[in-house]
């Protein structure tokens, strides 16, 4: 069976499920005594990544724009393990008070569940709020390398088997899943080398230390005119705007892509209020040149599923994820 996992864009369903967020109004915080009730103390979003990453980038983006929108402070702190799913363990069991929030990404809530014993429901126990952006995966490889073009690659990692390692931001991540499914694709003998975020994993694919990272787009484009590594190709169904001349590995193995969303979500039983009150300013955040410009920069693209479409599509991702985390073999399941 081909290893391929849909994208958003055509694969909703014609009907959108009806759910909890269905009976919000968007009354939220028209009045000057509602603003006053929420946010009055500092709001904590929490990252699963390690600082520097892509998804504490995109986070800490955000909570510059809603410290200036709702003139209280909102923080970043990092909680790292198991691919994330400590943070989201600690964000589902927090206060549902609108002062705990989640900037998750993808692996959260559609791979580690199945590749690892989580201790929260991902559907149940949280409330989406809005998708911040969607970025792509890159190829890359360490200098050292003796490949300038994927097929040079894919020729010389079968001829050294079990001898390339690849670093990932963790077990459980994008990064680790990605890698995994192109290497059965391929038929690739690789060894994982987890990290406890990306930036790390692209430190050491820097150095030599690991040989293969498949990285986020705001990890590795910034490298892509250096001397330390090759980026070869996007995990993406079209080639890149921002890498016009990376070819796709679609392109070579038809339907592979793995799309990735980072956004924003609260523990559940949220009041209504604070989410159509952050739902709301994420919109206007990102219907902002200034805020488009500056994500496309990183390679990322700004928004995605509506707050109503949010929940639809991670239903609809847990289930092709799924799909490819059982070819793999990595299912805990």
């Amino acid at each position: 069976m081909p290893i391929s996992v849909i994208t958003w864009a055509g694969k909703f369903s014609a009907r959108i499920l009806a759910v909890a967020l269905s009976g919000m109004t968007v009354c939220g915080f028209a009045t000057g005594a509602a603003h006053a009730e929420w946010p009055e103390r500092t709001v904590t979003m929490i990252v699963p990544y390690a600082a520097g990453g892509n998804t504490d980038v995109m986070a800490r983006i955000a909570a510059e724009e809603f410290q200036r929108a709702f003139g209280q402070s909102f923080i970043v702190e990092n909680v790292l393990g198991a691919g994330g799913a400590v943070a989201a363990q600690r964000v589902a069991r927090s206060a549902a008070d609108g002062y705990t929030l989640m900037f998750a990404s993808t692996a959260q809530f559609a791979v580690a569940p199945f590749m690892q014993k989580v201790s929260y429901d991902p559907l149940k126990d949280f409330i989406p709020i809005a998708v911040f952006g969607s970025s792509f995966s890159i190829l890359g490889i360490n200098a050292s390398i003796p490949a300038r073009t994927l097929p040079e690659f894919i020729d010389y990692a079968k001829k050294h088997p079990g001898v390339l390692n690849y670093g990932s931001g963790g077990v459980g991540t994008i990064g680790h899943l990605i890698t995994a499914a192109f290497a059965k694709r391929a038929g690739l003998d690789l060894v994982h080398v987890p990290y406890r975020g990306g930036a790390q994993a692209t430190s050491d694919l820097l150095s030599g230390q690991v040989n293969i990272y498949f990285g986020n787009s705001i990890e590795l484009l910034p490298h892509q005119n250096g001397d330390k590594i090759r980026l070869l190709a996007v995990a993406t169904d079209k080639r890149v705007s921002q890498a016009p001349d990376l070819p796709t590995v679609s392109e070579f193995y038809p339907g592979f892509y793995m799309p990735a969303w980072n956004g924003l979500l609260a523990p559940a039983n949220t009041p209504a209020r604070i989410i159509d009150a952050l739902a709301a300013q994420m919109k206007t955040m990102l219907s902002r040149k200034e805020t488009i410009d500056r994500l496309l920069e990183l390679g990322v693209v700004a928004g995605g599923p509506s707050k109503e479409e949010f929940r639809t599509y991670m239903v609809g991702e847990q289930t092709s994820f799924g799909t490819v985390i059982k070819e793999t073999g990595l299912s805990a399941n």
